[in-house]
C-alpha cells in the first residue's frame, strides 16, 4: 500500500476477472483514482478480480517500502509460539517487540456487519470480564480498570478506530488509523480478522505503531481519519 501511496509509476495498469472481462487503464488524474476506480470496477465483476500494475523501481522500493518485514514477522511469530508453550500471556510478549499498547480485554457482546460498495462495514461492542472470567494477571490489571466501561471498534475491512465508551455513554478514543489496532484472540493469541469477530469471543485490543510514513502528508490523506467517511474528522496526532 505504501509503494502504491509514493511511486509514481502506476500506469498503464489492467484488471481482469478471468471470465473474459478486461479493463486497461492508461492515465489517471493522480494516483489516488487508481484504486478508486479499478475498486469500483472489482465491485461490478464480483468483487475478484487480478490487478497488474508496472514493475516496480528499485528506488521506490527502497525509499517506501516497510523493510525488514519478514524478520519482524518471525520475531513475532516465535513470541507467539513460545508464549503458547510456556502459557505465557500472549499480547505482553507482542508488545515487548512492538511499539504498542494494551487498550482492552473483555469478550464481544455485539457485532453488526453489512457489505456496502464492495467493503466489509460494521462496529464491534466489547464489555469487560468479569473477576472470574480474568484468566492472568496481566490481563486482570487491564480488564478490572474501569469494570463498567465498553470498547466500541468501528471497521471497513479493517479497524478503523477504538473508543472507550462511560456508563453515561460519553466517548473517548484511543486509537485510530492510520494506527494498527489489531483484535486478538485470548486464549490462542491469534490476530482476527473482521470476518472472524463473533459474539461472546474473549478477545484483547492493542494498538501498534504504523509505519512513519503513513503519517506523512501523503499517507494520512490516503489512510489517516479523513480517507473514512464513517470516522469523525478529526487530526491526527503521533502517539505519546
Amino acid at each position: 500500500a505504501e509503494l502504491f501511496l509514493f511511486s509514481s509509476r502506476q500506469v498503464p495498469c489492467s484488471l481482469c476477472d478471468g471470465d473474459g472481462n478486461v479493463v486497461i487503464l492508461t492515465k489517471v488524474k493522480n494516483q489516488f483514482y487508481v484504486e478508486s476506480l479499478m475498486g469500483t470496477v472489482t465491485t461490478e465483476m464480483g468483487s475478484s478480480a487480478a490487478l497488474c500494475m508496472p514493475s516496480m523501481v528499485l528506488s521506490d522500493v527502497r525509499g517506501y517500502g516497510v523493510q525488514r518485514t519478514q524478520s519482524q514477522a518471525w520475531w513475532i511469530g516465535r513470541a507467539v509460539a513460545i508464549c503458547r508453550q510456556k502459557k505465557w500471556a500472549i499480547p505482553d510478549e507482542i508488545l515487548k517487540i512492538q511499539n504498542g499498547k494494551c487498550l482492552f480485554v473483555g469478550k464481544i457482546i455485539n457485532v453488526s456487519r453489512e457489505v456496502r460498495a464492495g467493503f466489509i462495514w460494521g462496529e464491534i461492542r466489547i464489555a469487560r470480564l468479569r473477576d472470574d472470567e480474568v484468566e492472568d494477571v496481566s490481563s486482570a490489571l487491564v480488564a478490572n480498570e474501569e469494570g463498567d466501561d465498553q470498547m466500541i471498534i468501528p471497521f471497513q475491512n479493517e479497524n478503523l478506530a477504538a473508543y472507550v465508551e462511560k456508563r453515561d455513554g460519553s466517548r473517548s478514543m484511543v486509537a485510530i488509523v492510520p494506527d494498527l489496532i489489531a483484535v486478538l484472540d485470548s486464549q490462542s493469541g491469534s490476530h482476527l480478522g473482521t470476518q472472524m469477530y463473533s459474539y461472546g469471543l474473549r478477545v484483547t485490543v492493542i494498538a501498534l505503531a504504523g509505519s512513519p510514513l503513513w503519517t506523512t502528508e501523503a499517507g494520512l490523506r490516503c489512510g489517516g481519519p479523513s480517507a473514512f467517511g464513517d470516522v469523525p474528522s478529526i487530526t491526527y496526532k503521533l502517539p505519546r
